[in-house]
């Protein structure tokens, strides 16, 4: 069977307990610390997927421990297990991933990426939120990220969608044009 059709068919089983429970924003949290863990630790990813040296019960302990001082919510608790108990742990990252997104969507939410050279102010970013809503009736949370190397503008990422407005890019594309028009002379 195809992974991505196992995750997803987990995370919508998440997404519609969490529904009737009204767990779903401290799932939704809980799922996003988690896969986290597991895509910044890959040896954490490899350790939970072996069978023969930690037990189930090994396993939770790393994920309530993963989760700092919160407590680990009834539902992801139960949704762990389950995942355990069906030997799918090697996909969680995937369900937690798929859950959060089905879990966004359900709740008209989309995510979004920008990246700049300075943190940008609250007030673009709150114009930035305005424009989004405007555009698609969807409420969006930015999340922040500085990175010198793009020397000025920015990179906005939302969705499968990407708007490389840095003059770091900017100066790639000028310079493949320099290639093009070099290889054409010779």
């Amino acid at each position: 069977m195809d992974i991505g059709i196992i995750a997803s068919r987990y995370a919508r089983a998440l997404l519609k307990y969490v529904a009737e429970t009204g767990e779903g924003e401290v799932v939704c949290a809980q799922a996003a610390v988690l896969e986290r863990a597991l895509t910044e630790v890959p040896e954490l990813s490899e350790l939970l997927d072996n069978p023969e040296t930690v037990t189930a019960e090994m396993k939770m302990k790393v994920f309530e421990t993963a989760l700092g001082k919160e407590k680990m919510a009834d539902g992801m608790a139960r949704f762990i297990r389950m995942v355990l108990a069906n030997g799918r742990i090697a996909y969680l990252r995937l369900m937690l991933h798929d859950f959060i997104d089905y879990y966004h969507r359900s709740q008209h939410l989309l995510h979004a990426r920008l990246t700049t050279v300075i943190p940008p102010g609250e007030a673009i970013l709150a114009r930035l939120r305005n424009m989004i809503r405007r555009k698609t009736g969807y409420d969006v949370v930015i999340s922040t990220f500085t990175d010198p190397t793009l020397i000025g503008g920015f990179v906005f990422e939302i969705e499968d969608h990407t708007l490389d407005a840095s003059a770091a890019h900017q100066l790639r594309r000028i310079r493949r044009q320099f290639i093009e028009q070099n290889r054409r002379i010779v």
